[in-house]
């Protein structure tokens, strides 16, 4: 897994994020 520059509260805000 790469680490993300941004810090995601939830895994849900990551999802969002990468979609």
């Amino acid at each position: 897994e790469e680490k993300d520059p941004i810090y995601f509260v939830t895994f849900e805000d990551r999802l969002s994020y990468l979609q």
